[in-house]
């Protein structure tokens, strides 16, 4: 079965891709009658960064984001940045933080602990957002009793004077 004949059969309202080289591929084979849906593409990583050195997909891009109804969202402000220092202007480019749904994650050992240690790992650089994860932490430790009783730890890699200055 081919892509429109399935959008055809399914008939959405809305076409939600994750990482923009995957709408690339999709709009690419889009029949005329199917590309006025709208759409909206998260930018989660090498899509806004690695992939935008290569002119063909900057052009793919801008050419994607001058259609009306299609938006995007980026998971840090530096691929926000990145795409727009390419000039691929959506009309809405919204920064929504990922993260992690803690109520999915339950502790099963619930014995008493003298310090709770978060610990995130990823490299150490502007483009993974960990000043976020500091002013959350410091927003979460306003909302305790006790906040010594907590840590925070950014282990990873650096990739320049980023990691330093964290």
């Amino acid at each position: 079965t081919s892509l429109n004949a399935l959008l055809d059969e399914f008939k959405p309202d809305l076409i939600q891709f994750n990482f923009g080289y995957e709408a690339l591929m999709v709009t690419d084979n889009l029949e005329s009658r199917h590309q006025k849906i709208p759409m909206v593409i998260n930018f989660l990583g090498y899509d806004a960064s690695f992939h935008l050195q290569r002119n063909s997909y900057v052009r793919k891009l801008k050419e994607l984001a001058r259609r009306p109804g299609v938006f995007a969202t980026c998971n840090t402000s530096f691929l926000k940045s990145n795409l727009e220092a390419k000039q691929i202007h959506f009309g809405i480019n919204k920064v929504i933080h990922t993260g992690v749904d803690i109520d999915f994650f339950q502790r099963t050992d619930q014995s008493p602990r003298e310090k709770f240690v978060f610990l995130q790992i990823a490299t150490l650089a502007k483009r993974k957002g960990q000043e976020v994860t500091i002013r959350c932490f410091q927003r979460f430790l306003k909302t305790v009793s006790q906040p010594e009783k907590y840590s925070l730890i950014l282990a990873g890699g650096a990739e320049d004077e980023y990691g330093k200055h964290l």
